[in-house]
Order: C-alpha cells, then structure tokens, then sequence
C-alpha cells in the first residue's frame, strides 16, 4: 500500500526524526505532527482527502481510491460519480481533459 500521508503523535516526533528524517525529510514525506487531534479523527480525515500532484504549471493531476476491489460495480460507479462531480463543481468542467480508473497493478482504462 502506498502511503501518501504520515502521521504522528507530537511527543513521538522527536524519535521519528532521528530514526527516519534522513530518509523522509528530502523526500518530504516527514509526518505531520497531531497538535491537539484525536488521532482517529486525524487518521480517518487524511483518509477520505485527495492529493493533488502537479509536475508542471499546466499539468495537475488527482489521484484518489475510489473503492476496493471486492466493492459492487453500482458502489463503484456511484463514488467515481461523485468524484468527477466534485471535481468538477471545483473547478470546471472545461478544465477536465480525461479521466481515467484502474486498479493497482492493471491498465487505466479511460473513461472520459
């Protein structure tokens, strides 16, 4: 599983720093300390977020799990739904060229 988010409890952030900062930090992937959070609430927020990666000015790109392999097709198809949607209410239809689904180790295959 990918991990695209890192978190940790304050009072452990010093000894994830010099167990893994020479690792983590230039890949800034360095946690994100808990500052007065439930870390279950934490956990289940960073969750449910999209990231965003943009390898250019003009070339941003959303990457989110929209559902599990052994999920119902009508499930599938209802949170792929809502994610265009979303993304669209964002920022426009206009700026949305494709859209693609795959899971982990297949082809995309191109939806819009």
């Amino acid at each position: 599983m990918l991990h695209s988010e890192l978190l940790a409890q304050p009072s452990l952030m010093p000894q994830v720093a010099k167990a893994l900062g020479q690792f983590l930090g230039p890949r800034n992937k360095m946690p994100r300390p808990l500052i007065g959070m439930d870390v279950g609430k934490a956990v289940e927020e960073t969750a449910r977020s999209v990231f965003i990666r943009s390898k250019g000015k003009y070339l941003p790109t959303v990457h989110c799990m929209v559902a599990t392999e052994n999920m119902d097709v009508n499930a599938i198809a209802a949170n792929i739904d809502e994610v265009v949607n979303a993304i669209i209410k964002r920022i426009g239809k206009q700026h949305i060229r494709s859209v693609y689904a795959k899971l982990t180790m297949s082809k995309p295959i191109r939806l819009i």
